[in-house]
């Protein structure tokens, strides 16, 4: 062993070693993707931002002829906490476009024409004029809408108490918890995806 000689089996063989990736903590976690909607669902009990990463170190050793962008779904109910501020002071938005998905009419105007001009990712700051808010017209509500699922809001205004407030679906993934068997997961992973898609039309 001090000379590092192979080990061997009953018949004089070496025995074969494990590669250094493969380590014997293996683990499984179950997963459905959608194509046509651009949705991967998996059951996990680790955290969603490491399972981010993990499949962004997955995606990083494959060379793709287009960009590649993985964003975790957004808690839908933060948007509309946003949306509902008495007053928006601050509100940052940013946006990866989507490959796919079906969009109401005025959302899909806005992907198609932004990357028309070749534009993949895109950002809006705004700042209100002191002791006024930020007027949510219909054209930043869809950009927030669609940033719930492929980028991030941040908003900082007063509540209706009057209370300060920053509000992020930043770090605040979609996630759901069920009692399911590997047998009735991929159903289960069709419904989760039904109310993701059906909350952007």
């Amino acid at each position: 062993m001090e000379k590092k000689e192979p080990l061997l089996d009953e018949t004089g063989k070496p025995i074969p070693q494990l590669d250094k990736n493969i380590k014997p903590d293996y683990k499984e976690h179950p997963f459905a993707f959608f194509p046509q909607e651009h949705r991967l669902i998996f059951e996990t009990k680790i955290r969603p931002n490491a399972m981010l990463k993990l499949i962004q170190g997955l995606v990083n050793n494959i060379n793709f002829s287009d960009t590649v962008t993985l964003i975790l779904e957004q808690v839908r109910e933060t948007i509309e906490l946003i949306k509902g501020l008495r007053s928006i002071e601050k509100l940052n938005i940013q946006v990866s476009l989507p490959n796919g998905d079906s969009f109401r009419e005025t959302i899909m105007k806005k992907i198609e024409d932004t990357k028309n001009r070749n534009i993949h990712k895109t950002s809006f700051q705004y700042t209100s004029i002191p002791k006024t808010g930020i007027v949510l017209d219909d054209d930043t509500i869809d950009w927030i809408d669609l940033s719930a699922s492929y980028g991030s809001t941040t908003a900082t205004g007063k509540m209706l108490d009057n209370k300060k407030k920053t509000i992020s679906t930043m770090n605040k993934p979609l996630t759901e918890k069920v009692e399911i068997t590997l047998g009735s997961f991929l159903l289960t992973a069709k419904e989760f995806l039904l109310k993701i898609v059906n909350r952007l039309k």
